[in-house]
């Protein structure tokens, strides 16, 4: 029974050794591809990041001076294979008086995870003037070792114009 338990704890030890930790910083980014409001991240292991920013108006206010507008930030990681890994989405309410004035209201955000080995560690949200933030780490997991890190930032920004970026 010993020899069974050293042997257990000499595994986890060697496979804890040979893991690497990996957290995504901008020295891993490879090339940056950027649609009207869509940005593409690979990284140099292969994976990479979506980033799409939608809005949605209240169709009953698009003729008046006062908006106010959902606008939505995702941020999906793929692996190598075109796999989604996971993905966050930080949400914020603008209100908006075309020409004079814009300002968040409100922040939240959703995940989902679509690959069992990860999870969210840590994620929040907050806002300020016309700007909605959102940081968050996922972790990926193997026999309880984290094996990989993913730490990143989002940010929605709306003009006087009711322009989002």
């Amino acid at each position: 029974m010993k020899k069974v338990i050293l042997l257990c704890m000499l595994c986890a030890i060697l496979i804890t050794s040979t893991l690497s930790i990996q957290a995504v910083t901008p020295a891993d980014v490879i090339a940056t591809d950027t649609a009207a409001d869509r940005v593409i991240t690979i990284l140099e292991n292969g994976d990479y990041i979506v980033e799409t920013l939608y809005v949605y108006e209240d169709a009953s206010h698009t003729r008046s001076t006062t908006q106010s507008k959902l606008a939505k930030k995702d941020f999906v990681y793929f692996n190598e294979d075109d796999e989604a890994l996971f993905r966050f989405t930080l949400e914020a309410l603008f209100e908006i008086e075309i020409g004079v004035s814009a300002a968040c209201t409100s922040t939240g955000y959703s995940y989902s995870v679509y690959d069992s080995a990860w999870e969210r560690d840590t994620a929040s949200h907050w806002y300020q003037g016309n700007t909605a933030y959102a940081e968050a780490v996922f972790k990926r997991k193997i026999l309880f070792v984290t094996t990989s890190t993913v730490e990143f930032d989002l940010h929605i920004s709306c003009d006087v114009q009711g322009n989002f970026y």
